[in-house]
């Protein structure tokens, strides 16, 4: 008898961006673009 332990992983649904997301994430990646500059200048 064979035996694994292999599981099946859900495809994910796919994402629906909405306006309130899109705020949610510009915050963040307006901190990652700037720490990228310092870090740059900092170079």
């Amino acid at each position: 008898m064979e035996r694994d332990n292999v599981t099946e992983l859900k495809k994910p649904e796919t994402f629906v961006d909405d306006p309130l997301t899109d705020m949610l994430r510009s915050g963040p990646r307006k901190l990652l673009a700037e720490a990228l500059e310092a870090e740059i200048k900092s170079f």
